[in-house]
């Protein structure tokens, strides 16, 4: 859980932001402002993808006087961006926008911010103070021998005090570098010496590969020490991806729900099922549904590794369908599915004292904990290291039940591997066990995204396993997966709808 920063609140049109109001994801447009119908298709399409609110460059008159023409036609807040002439933030507030982004410091002087303040005033429109390390003020570049989060925060500050003297409090601060590092620094500093909401951003990131990486970091480092109450991912791309990067960010925080996710092993592209191809065919078939869907790849295990039966120790290729299972309950449950897949990677091998080391995949859970903690839970493989105690289920002269009792790690190593892995589904209790340890067989079904999925699919051996609320409703061809998918989605959308407009009327 997050602990967010408790900062000022303030409204741009319709959206709250700060003061506890959920993290938003903005964009730019990277049209030319004066073609209202080219703006329009990519505010448009912004609005598809989830965007929350949207910015327009102002760098000319007649592109301030088309803001209010575009206002109109957009269902999400509009910011216009303004830079050094202080008519432009005049006249963008006279078409109706919703906020601005300008420094104070570099409008022209007092009077002049004393009459765009006056108006925002009349309109209760937030100022949006975009610091940025690459066009600091000069003495501060001489000050700091360049630029440094220490010039980023004492250039907002400057800013921050001219709308105070103002009396203007409706705003908010970005303090942009292209350094991951140095915009986590400047906004931990200025976090602690005002309370006004932050935009976050890593200014010029690059291109969705190189961008995407910097902005994870630098966005990831900062709202996972609760600062941050709105975000832009900056990408040298279609803006409708940086909104889409902005989504999954705050969804790999827990700090925004809805969309599509996918958990999947990177090893796994060489699968009989094009497992990258299939996450890919999804993707874009709900690209901009905002309901929860998740597509998760199975952790496996490799041949030859024994998982205990009634029978004793077997080969996991050798269990088949109907077959049972000890499970991390101390009982035996059938096997639903066995499926099969190639592999060529690294495995997670792990030695407990009093056993034969066993391999899974770097992504397939295993119920243990640190020896510190009490509480067990599903944990991937890969986090596993020496000192940690691995939950077994050790069966009993009475094979239809097993005592659980723990395994010490005392040494865990990657190893190389070429040739299949398997992966068990079991009915109802979903893990099954190995010479000392249980392992959970599939990440859909799995503690983490099974408690929050909706609709998910796990595909291999030439089909595909649809979920809904973690339990397998229809076993499809492969090539039904998709077509599939979206039956099941579109239903799962009007049953909510209808059950909400069910209670609504209750009310």
């Amino acid at each position: 859980m997050i602990n967010r920063r408790k900062t000022r609140q303030i409204q741009i049109g319709n959206v709250k932001v700060g003061g506890g109001a959920p993290i938003t994801v903005q964009s730019m447009t990277k049209t030319d402002t004066r073609d209202v119908q080219a703006t329009l298709l990519e505010i448009w399409s912004l609005e598809a993808a989830g965007c929350d609110i949207v910015r327009c460059a102002v760098p000319v008159r007649e592109a301030a006087e088309k803001l209010g023409e575009i206002k109109r036609q957009i269902r999400i807040p509009l910011v216009a961006d303004i830079h050094f002439n202080y008519k432009l933030a005049l006249i963008a507030l006279e078409q109706g926008v919703d906020g601005l982004r300008l420094n104070p410091g570099n409008i022209g002087g007092k009077k002049f911010v004393m009459e765009v303040v006056s108006l925002a005033k009349d309109r209760k429109i937030p100022i949006r103070i975009g610091v940025n390390a690459g066009s600091l003020e000069k003495d501060l570049l001489d000050k700091y021998n360049g630029p440094t989060a220490q010039g980023m925060v004492e250039s907002a500050l400057r800013h921050i005090h001219i709308l105070e003297e103002c009396d203007y409090p409706e705003m908010k601060v970005s303090l942009k570098a292209s350094d991951p590092l140095m915009m986590i620094e400047a906004y931990r500093m200025l976090a602690d010496q005002v309370d006004y909401p932050f935009h976050l951003g890593v200014t010029e990131a690059g291109t969705p590969g190189v961008g995407t990486i910097k902005s994870s970091v630098g966005l990831g480092a900062v709202l996972s020490q609760g600062i941050g109450d709105t975000i832009r991912v900056s990408l040298s791309a279609d803006p409708t991806e940086e909104v889409r990067v902005g989504i999954d960010i705050l969804k790999a925080l827990g700090l925004r729900k809805g969309g599509l996710t996918f958990v999947s092993c990177p090893s796994c592209g060489r699968a009989d099922v094009d497992l990258v191809k299939l996450a890919k065919e999804v993707e874009d078939e709900f690209r901009g549904l905002n309901e929860e869907i998740h597509i998760a790849v199975m952790g496996c295990v490799p041949e030859g590794q024994p998982v205990i039966t009634p029978a004793g120790a077997t080969p996991i290729e050798s269990v088949d369908e109907g077959a049972e299972v000890l499970t991390h309950e101390g009982e035996y449950r059938k096997v639903l599915w066995a499926t099969r897949h190639a592999f060529d990677g690294e495995l997670i091998e792990i030695r407990p004292v009093g056993f034969a080391p066993f391999r899974v995949t770097p992504n397939h859970p295993i119920l243990a904990a640190p020896r510190a903690q009490a509480e067990r839970e599903w944990v991937r493989a890969d986090r596993l290291a020496a000192g940690w105690v691995l939950a077994y289920p050790v069966p009993e002269e009475n094979v239809e039940r097993a005592r659980v009792a723990t395994a010490d790690v005392v040494e865990v190593r990657r190893v190389q591997y070429t040739g299949h892995v398997h992966n068990l589904e079991v009915d109802g209790i979903h893990s099954y066990a190995v010479s000392g340890a249980a392992l959970h067989n599939c990440e859909v079904n799995g503690p983490g995204e099974a408690r929050a999925a909706d609709i998910g699919v796990a595909g291999g051996r030439g089909i595909g396993l649809i979920f809904k609320g973690g339990e397998v409703i229809r076993k499809v061809p492969e090539a039904e997966i998709v077509s599939a998918m979206r039956e099941e989605v579109d239903k799962f959308v009007a049953e909510r709808k209808a059950a909400k407009a069910t209670a609504g009327a209750d009310d």
